[in-house]
């Protein structure tokens, strides 16, 4: 996981106090109740700030116009870690779940594809179609 850039605290009902390494080497621990933000996303999250390229102290909450946007670097809050493994397992859960259905599906085609093999061409029903179906 790469490392905060920024951080962000202080919501005061209009927005927040920001702060980087601009501010001092300790920044990273000098505000307990914070959100720290990133330059890369973790899911496909909309940035929610942006941080001056070159002079690091500037932010936006805003997204820069089209000329300003190269000068910019996007901000992201990454989910905190206990959520993110929460949702990874639900996320491998839900493969597994789909894998073994489509396991299902397989072995099913397969049964009825030698069932229509065994089958004779006067419209009769094999054996092997009969129990394919569970019908013998």
């Amino acid at each position: 996981m790469n490392e905060p850039v920024a951080l962000r605290y202080d919501f005061d009902g209009h927005g927040y106090l920001y702060m980087d390494a601009g501010s001092g080497s300790d920044w990273a621990s000098r505000v307990k109740d914070c959100e720290f933000l990133y330059t890369h996303p973790l899911t496909n999250a909309e940035p929610i700030a942006w941080m001056h390229t070159n002079s690091k102290q500037i932010f936006k909450t805003e997204k820069p116009n089209e000329f300003d946007l190269p000068l910019f670097t996007a901000l992201y809050i990454h989910p905190p870690i206990k959520e993110t493994i929460f949702t990874n397992i639900d996320f491998l859960e839900n493969c597994i779940e789909k894998t073994q259905q489509i396991a299902n599906l397989h072995q099913e085609i397969y049964l009825l594809k030698e069932a229509l093999q065994d089958c004779t061409c006067q419209g009769g029903h094999s054996e092997a179609y009969l129990k394919a179906k569970g019908k013998l």
